[in-house]
């Protein structure tokens, strides 16, 4: 980047961050307080404009699951502001971290099969990880990487710069092999507590890889995708399960200061499709990781996923998981002590969720999303047999990741 464009993005960027501090608008402070639990559609459905008006994110797709039939799809707000394209519930969405209940699925899967042990070591399956993982080998297992609680670290801020914007795509092995040794560090005084890890989930990748001979993306669409009718939904844009035809939100991200810092560790200059009216407009790109963060697809499609776990692991007369696996991956397992969702007082992992309860004290069942210029959150209230998935190309809505506003819809009274 030429030194007078980067002096220029310095300069916005620390404008734009001394007027968070004054107003919280670049940080997505602003937004109005959302309706209460047991609001009117109509209400909600204005706080749902009213996060787009001012085009930060510029779209919001929004799905709502109730006693497994689904009773609301509607978008709100431009899937590509700079060509004026409308956002539809067809319209896709990259899901990020929203994968990790699906890699939950996948690993369960093969429990059942008698394929792993979920209190085996991870390198059992995965020898080569032995050499990162050292004395603690023994220590970090399949079930414990579940639920974020192997004593693991994460990677980081780094993990931005893994994209790539075409294939080939990597495999999870690939990654713990050319990324593992870097990264892994170990903390014994965190076994037991919950530390969010995407660098686990990519063990756990590597895992179905090694024990199934496919690659991970493979797998879940012919296992998990395909079974539960998913055709919108894939990990790549150039998988022919994507039609010509098929409309992708543009990610995007103002230029802000957390943009700032996430640009400096990518090549923007391909990233990048265009810079307009103080916000960044990517290509198409693929995360390099599947299992922590790779699907994208509509918002329909997620509800799919949400009644295989409200009905107990089965769907339309396929059953994917038992009674006892799905029963399982419902278990609260480890406090949640640290991840980039924030503040969730009260939360456990278990098996691939956020487990807890509502503003409204109802039990919840929850996974959210964030990236490069995307937010996704799925929320499950499993004891009314509801879920709502939300899903924006903007790196910030309503403050909390999607979380008020998908709270807000799933308390309307279906």
């Amino acid at each position: 980047m030429p030194r007078r464009e980067l002096l220029l993005r310095l300069a916005q960027t620390v404008l734009c961050a001394f007027v968070a501090l004054l107003s919280g608008c670049a940080l997505g402070l602003s937004d109005p307080d959302p309706p209460r639990v047991g609001a009117k559609l109509e209400e909600v459905e204005r706080y749902a404009a009213s996060i787009v008006e001012d085009g930060d994110p510029p779209s919001v797709s929004v799905a709502v699951l109730s006693d497994d039939e689904v009773v609301y799809e509607r978008a709100f707000g431009l899937a590509d502001g700079p060509r004026g394209i409308a956002a539809t519930p067809a319209t896709t969405y990259r899901w990020f971290s929203v994968t990790k209940p699906f890699t939950a699925v996948a690993i369960l899967q093969l429990a059942e099969a008698g394929r792993i042990e979920l209190d085996a070591p991870a390198v059992r399956y995965v020898p080569s990880a032995r050499a990162a993982f050292g004395e603690h080998a023994d220590e970090i297992t399949i079930a414990r990487l579940l639920a974020h609680e192997s004593g693991m670290g994460d990677v980081g801020n780094d993990i931005y710069g893994w994209l790539h914007l075409q294939g080939p795509h990597p495999r999870e092995l690939d990654l713990l092999d050319r990324h593992l040794a870097s990264y892994f560090d170990f903390d014994p005084d965190h076994v037991g507590e919950g530390h969010y890890s995407n660098l686990g989930y990519i063990v756990l990748g590597g895992v179905v890889e090694a024990v199934t001979g496919r690659s991970f993306a493979a797998y879940v669409e012919a296992e998990i995708l395909d079974r539960l009718g998913m055709s919108g939904t894939g990990f790549h844009y150039d998988e022919p399960r994507f039609s010509p035809a098929t409309r992708h939100a543009v990610a995007s991200h103002p230029h802000d200061l957390m943009g700032f810092l996430v640009s400096l560790s990518l090549d923007m200059d391909a990233l990048e499709r265009e810079s307009t009216a103080g916000r960044h407009w990517f290509n198409r790109f693929h995360p390099d990781q599947s299992a922590p963060s790779g699907l994208l697809g509509p918002s329909v499609d997620a509800l799919r996923f949400a009644r295989l776990i409200l009905r107990g692991g089965e769907v339309d007369g396929s059953r994917l998981l038992s009674p006892r696996s799905l029963s399982a991956m419902l278990q609260p397992r480890a406090e949640v002590v640290e991840s980039p969702a924030g503040d969730l007082d009260g939360f456990s992992f278990g098996y691939g969720w956020f487990l807890g309860r509502d503003d409204a004290g109802r039990r919840l069942v929850l996974h959210g999303g964030g990236g490069m210029g995307f937010t996704t959150m799925l929320m499950l209230w499993p004891d009314e047999a509801r879920a709502v998935f939300v899903a924006a190309n903007g790196s910030y809505v309503d403050g909390a990741m999607g979380q008020r506003l998908a709270q807000a819809f799933g308390g309307v009274d279906w």
